[in-house]
């Protein structure tokens, strides 16, 4: 039978001790559990960003004011309002604007394959379905063998709102960082009751 000789103090002491030491145990194993959740939270929050969402996480977005005259003697005929292209003073006629789409060989593999593609052309045409104004758009790509088309072409005339608002392009295309992407935008009135506008247009958008 071992007797202890320990005074009341020393015991104080030695218990402290192992308070110590328990509750050094105890937040390590605090600090392992915390940081093994922390892990899993990461984890499951990456888990949730698909290969389609993170393709599908940008746009690109053209104004009017980034897009030229196809032909530089229409360029009196049209001026920038409010960064909209609209038709000068009296004018009147067609101008075709060439509106670079911007897809550089870090943008392309974040662009979806073999997939619809949308992109939101804003405008105005103040007789909607009239002939006197009208908006087109069409995206357009070159490469070594000249210019092809990549969608059909979008008409103003096909709906009858005569304010400020925004018509939808869907295309299928495989887009290659060996091409030349853009936009071929024209605007039209025949008179000067007319007021049409192009503002720009937004690829990747989500366009109904």
């Amino acid at each position: 039978m071992k007797i202890s000789h320990q005074s009341k103090g020393q015991m104080e002491v030695v218990s402290d001790i192992e308070w110590v030491k328990a509750t050094g145990i105890i937040s390590t194993m605090i600090s392992r559990r915390l940081i093994a959740f922390t892990a899993i939270t990461v984890l499951s929050t990456l888990s949730d960003v698909s290969p389609a969402n993170a393709q599908n996480s940008f746009r690109v977005s053209i104004p009017a004011s980034a897009c030229a005259p196809a032909n530089p003697n229409s360029q009196s005929l049209v001026r920038i309002v409010n960064g909209a292209y609209t038709f000068a003073g009296n004018s009147t006629g067609q101008v075709e604007f060439y509106c670079p789409l911007p897809l550089d060989t870090d943008m392309i593999p974040r662009v979806p394959q073999n997939s619809g593609h949308n992109a939101t052309v804003y405008y105005r045409d103040t007789d909607g379905t009239g002939s006197s104004a009208f908006i087109l758009s069409l995206l357009q790509r070159r490469d070594v063998n000249g210019v092809q088309n990549v969608s059909n072409e979008f008409t103003s005339n096909s709906r009858a709102v005569t304010s400020n608002t925004f018509g939808c392009m869907n295309f299928v295309h495989n887009f290659s960082s060996s091409n030349l992407y853009f936009f071929r935008v024209t605007m039209r009135r025949s008179n000067t009751n007319q007021d049409p506008a192009f503002s720009g247009i937004v690829f990747n958008d989500a366009c109904t």
